[in-house]
């Protein structure tokens, strides 16, 4: 699946891999405990819909998904196309910890540098 433009696409969370396009950007953000992080976000070219799952309700509108890089060739990959436009493949999930800081997140599987 990929969003086509249309800003209806729907995906589900948890089951199919799915394919987005937007640009790399880092942010910083501060934890409880005063301590900062940077995370990793895809800025989508086009919003999309994710479906409810076990737990949680649809989310509409998804605008920003925050990178979960779980495999260090695929995060030194990412790292390199920050402030690109890329297209990135994966699994969304709900967030559902302190150190998740969007509503969905994506299980990056494989990026690739979109057409300028």
């Amino acid at each position: 699946m990929s969003a086509n433009g249309m800003g209806d696409e729907n995906y589900k969370s948890t089951i199919d891999e799915v394919e987005l396009t937007g640009k790399l950007t880092v942010e910083t953000f501060t934890g409880a405990k005063g301590k900062t992080g940077r995370e990793i976000m895809l800025n989508l070219a086009t919003p999309v819909n994710v479906d409810k799952d076990e737990t949680q309700g649809p989310v509409k509108n998804v605008s920003k998904i925050q990178l979960a890089l779980f495999n260090g060739r695929i995060k030194a990959r990412v790292r390199k196309l920050i402030n690109k436009k890329c297209r990135i493949k994966g699994i969304l999930f709900y967030g559902n910890r302190p150190s998740h800081h969007t509503v969905i997140l994506m299980d990056v599987k494989d990026v690739a540098r979109a057409g300028r």
